[in-house]
């Protein structure tokens, strides 16, 4: 379906006969509301009839369709209130559907769906109410039809309802995430994220976008919404991150990697400095390039190995596009060690096939990739009996706060440790003693 749906309900495909034809009546409002005006596609109309009703008296029932066409229904409400009424579609799950319209968001029933209740709160404001009942191209089903009942709007605020829930997600380490639930109800209304029962600070926008995602990212989200007239919370949406393959061969999780998709990089265990698995360039023809690249967060300091077998053919590494240094023809397992600017810096290594033959293996490899960011800390002070200290931190890394109480010493005992997530986070001593107490900042990996 080209339009999302907050509602999603699968049925048994049944077979359905003709219906026979009925006596109609053509005055939708005695069939649905005679409180509110209605109005209805003239060429495919919605019409009342007596046969397959909720309230066992009347009901509005879509014109029979033919594959790719549709029929709507229409009315128009002011809120803020409450719509509800009750609704059923009998047709091909995967060709046909009926459709609620309304706050830009869509409510979709298919299969064969018996009656079912739909209460949605409306804000203050105009709003267009529309049932949509369509068929694709390509099937046919003489007697698919959906039905309307029961359409009941009731003025007055309302607290939040989650019409559609956050969905679970699971994607690629180093991508973003993107939580999108639609809560509808009385305005003014805040929301604030949880995460694994957590509150998320900072966190209070109706959709969560978090940039760049990592292995603890993983886990149950909420979200709760809030208005002067009740509170709601949203169902627990399942975020699963998983390392890149790619990552993994670079000894690099914690980046997010790059390469060019007709021609890319991938992992391989065959040719390897640690034993494990690298990354090696694509097969190319003459005059052809694969490239592989990631961006980081300077100043840090940069290590990798890269190896090349070629006729002549360079392997490359670029600092923001200036080139850095080349390899070429039968280079064995180098390491290279480059101080990184401060500021967003990009990485990249190129494999460049050029047209005078092939020779060796024709490849570059890269394999054991280190980037270990600078702690950038701010504010070191001690402030009523307790030192506390900012770091600017980095995804896929942890940082911890360690004293001794001189100088001469090695004995750096840890008092807190905290997960890189590229926000300023405060590491704090809540108690420090004695006359003198030195404090470091340390950086581990996840």
């Amino acid at each position: 379906m080209a339009t999302s749906s907050w509602l999603r309900r699968v049925f048994p495909l049944v077979a359905v006969s003709a219906l026979l034809a009925l006596p109609l009546h053509a005055d939708l409002g005695d069939a649905l509301n005679p409180q509110l005006s209605w109005t209805t596609s003239p060429e495919r109309p919605w019409v009342e009839v007596f046969d397959i009703t909720h309230d066992d008296e009347s009901a509005a029932r879509s014109a029979f369709l033919s594959a790719g066409q549709s029929s709507w229904l229409r009315t128009t409400v002011n809120g803020p209130g409450r719509i509800e009424f009750w609704w059923k579609v009998s047709t091909d799950f995967d060709f046909g559907y009926l459709r609620f319209s309304v706050l830009g968001q869509t409510l979709e029933i298919n299969g064969e769906a018996e009656w079912d209740f739909v209460s949605i709160p409306l804000p203050a404001g105009q709003h267009v109410l529309e049932w949509t009942y369509g068929k694709l191209p390509g099937f046919f089903m003489i007697g698919d039809a959906a039905w309307l009942d029961e359409v009941a709007f009731t003025p007055g605020d309302n607290p939040p309802k989650f019409v559609r829930e956050p969905a679970d997600t699971t994607l690629i380490a180093g991508n973003e995430l993107v939580l999108s639930p639609f809560a509808a109800g009385s305005q003014p209304m805040t929301f604030q994220w949880y995460f694994n029962g957590q509150l998320l600070p900072g966190a209070t926008q109706a959709v969560l976008r978090i940039p760049q995602v990592f292995t603890n990212h993983s886990g149950a989200y909420q979200v709760v919404a809030r208005n002067a007239w009740g509170t709601t919370t949203s169902a627990t949406a399942h975020v699963v991150v998983e390392l890149d393959p790619l990552a993994l061969a670079l000894n690099a999780p914690q980046l997010y990697w790059e390469t060019t998709p007709f021609a890319p990089w991938e992992p391989q265990s065959l040719t390897s400095h640690d034993g494990n698995s690298a990354a090696q360039s694509a097969p190319l023809f003459d005059n052809e390039a694969s490239a592989i690249g990631t961006t980081v967060e300077g100043p840090g300091v940069l290590s990798f190995w890269w190896k090349v077998s070629s006729d002549g053919d360079a392997l490359s590494f670029a600092i923001n596009n200036v080139e850095q240094d080349f390899i070429f023809g039968e280079v064995d397992w180098e390491k290279r060690t480059y101080a990184i600017p401060p500021g967003r810096t990009v990485l990249e290594w190129v494999y460049i096939k050029d047209g005078a033959g092939s020779a060796g293996e024709d490849a570059g490899w890269l394999d054991e990739v280190t980037y270990t960011p600078a702690p950038y800390i701010t504010g070191p002070r001690l402030q009523q009996g307790q030192f506390g200290v900012q770091v600017r931190t980095q995804p896929g890394f942890q940082y911890v706060l360690e004293y001794q109480n001189s100088l001469r010493g090695t004995n750096w005992v840890p008092l807190v440790t905290v997960p890189g997530d590229g926000t300023l986070r405060t590491l704090s001593d809540p108690a420090p003693v004695g006359p003198h107490r030195f404090y470091r900042v340390r950086l581990t990996s996840q």
